[in-house]
């Protein structure tokens, strides 16, 4: 039963979306007693549970033509795309008496940023460390037998799990006679409280447009734009910055 529920949790996770299928293969995973065997009153102690799922997409299904370069991913023996990110669970040890209900949140580079929701301070990237039983009296998901879940998603998190970092193990896609892959990128750049409310920034990896700038010599896809956008109303400036992009599948 245990082992079923936490296959379920990381199917969830690794696409919730259900126009877009996807297919845990594998789940590795430990665990331990959280918030140092705190009991809540009527839900009782928590588990935390953290390990590495495999996964896989079909990428001649139509529903995963949204994601970029799919079709030029290598595939295993089945055809199918694979990838992997490890995962972060915190659940009530006696589930029958939890919420039933999960709070999921897509990390930040890799990184929690629960605390305010979840009322508690301390614990980092770890928060079944927190053992402060004042701190976990006044907090507001383990009283109500909430499930929290947090699984790496964002290749921005780079490839190291130390700390309950959490990343995303994803293949990098090349052209069918094994060149790199370039192309332009789009990114947009939101500030408020200024005359440059909303700015588009358009970045080409590959030449110019409309004299926005132009690539940098050197090896590898790069790309400097000199545009700024001055506010009006202060002497604040945005500039983008020379960034360097690999192409890989589900992202940048």
């Amino acid at each position: 039963m245990k082992a079923r529920t936490l296959l379920a949790l990381a199917a969830g996770m690794a696409l919730a979306a259900t126009a877009v299928e996807a297919r845990v293969t594998e789940v590795t995973y430990a665990r331990s007693l959280a918030f140092g065997g705190y009991s809540w009153p009527g839900v009782g102690q928590y588990e935390r549970i953290t390990g590495i799922a495999k996964a896989e997409v079909d990428p001649t299904d139509r529903r995963n033509a949204v994601i970029v370069d799919i079709g030029l991913a290598p595939t295993n023996t089945r055809g199918n795309v694979e990838y992997s990110f490890n995962f972060y669970i915190l659940k009530p040890i006696d589930l029958s008496k939890g919420a039933h209900r999960v709070m999921y949140e897509p990390p930040n580079r890799g990184g929690k940023t629960w605390t305010a929701l979840g009322r508690v301070s301390g614990g980092g990237d770890d928060p079944a460390s927190i053992t402060n039983p004042t701190v976990l009296a006044n907090s507001f998901l383990m009283p109500r037998g909430y499930t929290m879940v947090w699984s790496g998603w964002d290749k921005s998190a780079g490839t190291s799990t130390a700390n309950f970092n959490l990343t995303v193990t994803l293949p990098i896609v090349k052209n069918p006679g094994g060149s790199t892959i370039t192309g332009p990128a789009y990114e947009y750049i939101v500030t408020s409280g200024t005359s440059c409310a909303r700015i588009t920034a358009l970045l080409m990896i590959r030449g110019a447009i409309g004299g926005m700038g132009r690539p940098t010599k050197g090896s590898g896809p790069r790309f400097q734009s000199p545009k700024r956008c001055r506010a009006a109303s202060n002497t604040r400036s945005l500039e983008t910055s020379p960034v360097t992009m690999r192409a890989a599948l589900f992202g940048m």
